[in-house]
């Protein structure tokens, strides 16, 4: 597949959250935008969809873009932070899944519930640390939608 998405998976102090900034400040605000997305074990589904449609306005009929058609690129920092359920879900992430999969959500709105929210012009960058040690890791599915780099930490004799 073609990737439009990275996920930097690391230990801490491998500058993940650093690299992806860094990035991030580097594009033209004429034509991208940037959102950093701070995920946690108390950020729920509906956070997250809320948090993507601020940052989005109506193209035509049910099809949004970021403001005045440019292009945004989402940090999702800490993408293994999210509660797992006791059936082993990470809702939160697999809301994500289907953002980046299917390229938007379903409409919250009590008239349109059920009608789906076609977003353009999104791209997709991810920060999480190393699952294990009490860590999560984010589901297979959502996985799959990244190219993964790994970080580590320079050796003593690089720095």
């Amino acid at each position: 597949p073609a990737f439009k998405s990275c996920m930097m998976v690391g230990a801490p102090g491998t500058a993940k959250t650093s690299t992806a900034l860094m990035y991030v400040s580097q594009f033209s605000p004429d034509s991208m935008l940037s959102k950093r997305l701070n995920l946690s074990s108390a950020t729920t589904p509906l956070g997250l969809q809320k948090s993507v449609e601020a940052e989005i306005e109506r193209k035509t009929g049910k099809t949004f873009c970021p403001p005045g058609g440019k292009k945004m690129t989402f940090f999702i920092d800490d993408a293994s932070m999210p509660i797992v359920n006791k059936w082993g879900d990470q809702i939160t992430n697999e809301l994500a899944r289907q953002l980046i999969e299917m390229s938007g959500v379903y409409f919250l709105d009590k008239d349109k519930r059920g009608d789906f929210k076609h977003i353009e012009g999104l791209q997709f960058i991810g920060a999480m640390g190393h699952p294990g040690g009490g860590k999560n890791d984010i589901p297979n599915r959502l996985k799959s939608k990244f190219l993964c780099f790994n970080m580590v930490l320079p050796s003593t004799v690089s720095v």
